[in-house]
C-alpha cells in the first residue's frame, strides 16, 4: 500500500495519495489500535506527501505521530526510530529551523552509530544533512567539508564512482570549495 501511495505522490496525484492513505490508517486503527506499528508507515508516508507539497503542519502532524508509534512500540534506540527521526529532520531543514533540525540528525547519528557497521550507506544520508544544517547555520566550513566528505567516502565505498549519489556528494564537496574560493579544485571535482 505504501508503495503504490509512494507512485501516486512521485505522480503528483496527491489526493490520491491522501485518500489511500487516510483510509489505510481508519482501517488499520479500528482492526489493530491506536498505537499499532501498522500505522508507522502509512503516518511516514502522507507526511512525506505533505512535505513535498508545501503542508508543513500536516507532514509535522504525521511525522510526530510515526514517530511516537515507533517509540512505543520499539523504543527510541531502534533503526526505525532513527530513520522516522531523520523525517522530522528533513521538515525542519524546509522550514529553515535548523538548530531542531541539528538536534534531531545528532540523534539519528548516534542511533545509528551504535546499531550498524561503520561506513554503512544510511550515514551519507545523516552526514549530508549535517553538512547541509552546519552550512546554513554558518557553521565553520571546515565542519561543512568534514561531513560532505564523510559521506562522499562512504557513498564511494558502497556504490562506486559511477553511481549518482557519487555524483551529488562530489557537488557538495564542490560546493564548499566554491564557498572558499578554491575554484580549481571544484572545477576538478566536478569534472571526475
Amino acid at each position: 500500500i505504501t508503495d503504490l501511495a509512494f507512485l501516486y505522490t512521485q505522480l503528483g496525484e496527491y489526493s490520491k495519495t491522501e485518500d489511500l492513505l487516510e483510509d489505510v490508517i481508519k482501517e488499520r486503527k479500528r482492526t489493530f489500535g491506536a498505537e499499532s506499528r501498522r500505522l508507522i508507515k502509512p503516518y511516514s508516508a502522507i507526511g512525506e506527501m505533505f512535505l513535498i507539497k508545501g503542508d508543513y503542519p500536516n507532514a509535522e502532524d504525521n511525522f510526530r505521530k510515526s514517530l511516537k508509534v515507533s517509540e512505543e512500540v520499539f523504543g527510541d534506540t531502534t533503526l526505525l526510530f532513527a530513520k522516522n527521526l531523520s523525517y522530522m529532520v528533513k521538515l525542519y531543514v524546509e522550514l529553515g529551523n535548523y538548530k531542531a533540525a541539528l538536534v534531531n540528525a545528532t540523534d539519528v547519528l548516534k542511533t545509528r552509530d551504535k546499531l550498524l557497521r561503520p561506513g554503512h550507506i544510511l550515514f551519507a544520508d545523516t552526514y549530508n544533512d549535517l553538512g547541509n544544517i552546519h552550512y546554513n547555520l554558518g557553521s565553520d566550513l571546515n565542519v561543512v567539508d568534514k561531513y560532505y566528505r564523510l559521506a562522499m567516502d562512504i557513498t564511494e565505498k558502497n556504490f562506486g564512482q559511477t553511481h549518482p549519489l557519487y555524483a551529488e556528494a562530489l557537488k557538495n564537496v564542490a560546493f564548499v570549495h566554491v564557498q572558499r574560493k578554491e575554484y580549481d579544485e571544484a572545477l576538478t571535482l566536478l569534472n571526475q
